[in-house]
């Protein structure tokens, strides 16, 4: 019998974990106005005659280490562009390659115009370089190359998705800098050392028309013309 109770609070703490309170949370409209999303392949063809009225903005997946292009990225980007919707692009850092050839990957595949926010690194432990943590990776420095590199070619200051794990292990009280996208599913963010933060994941179950199954949802800390002002 305690198996069983055992076995569903881990079911049911899986859930909540990975949906954020099985897509109960909903952020305050009045300070989290605008919603997105973010996709990549994992969305499959999406129907964006009908998404284009359900978001405010989209982040893409475009890149992931050195060499890896997201496979529906450009058909993702064409259909964002022809609807107008404020976007940009992120890329996984992984651990296996210098922070600078990632950035190139990234410069190499999304071309920016004046409609796209500030391009965004992707930070926290998935993936095998980085669930291992390379000793001989040194972690600061490589971001600081991606970022310094990045901001150089786009002449914006990125945007900086990351995890609480990720963040107190590599970030906290440093990169004051930079614009913060922060995944929590229990509750609004709130970081260790008090930085503020500009968009909100809050959930990795939403539901949108056009889409089929699951995708990350999102919220902006401010109104459009604010979102707007990340793409100065």
């Amino acid at each position: 019998m305690k198996l069983k109770y055992l076995y569903i609070t881990l079911l049911i703490s899986a859930l909540f974990s990975s949906c954020g309170y099985l897509g109960l949370l909903k952020p305050d409209k009045s300070i989290y106005p605008l919603k997105g999303i973010d996709i990549s392949h994992h969305q499959d063809k999406i129907d964006w005659v009908k998404v284009k009225d359900e978001v405010s903005f989209v982040f893409v997946k475009a890149t992931e280490g050195s060499d890896f292009i997201d496979s529906n990225f450009k058909s993702n980007i064409d259909s964002i562009k022809k609807y107008q919707i404020p976007y940009s692009a992120y890329h996984f850092f992984t651990f296996c390659s210098s922070g600078k050839n990632q950035a190139l990957n990234l410069i190499n595949t999304f071309l920016i115009d004046s409609n796209s926010l500030s391009p965004v690194i992707d930070l926290e432990f998935l993936g095998k370089c980085n669930e291992n943590k390379k000793d001989d990776f040194d972690v600061k420095k490589e971001i600081k190359d991606f970022l310094d590199t990045i901001q150089q070619h786009y002449n914006k200051t990125p945007i900086i998705y990351t995890t609480y794990e990720f963040y107190n292990t590599y970030l906290v009280n440093d990169f004051k800098e930079y614009h913060y996208w922060i995944r929590d599913l229990f509750k609004e963010p709130k970081l260790s050392d008090n930085k503020d933060f500009v968009f909100w994941q809050y959930s990795n179950c939403g539901k949108i028309n056009g889409i089929n199954g699951n995708v990350d949802m999102n919220v902006f800390k401010g109104n459009i013309e604010k979102l707007k002002s990340l793409s100065n």
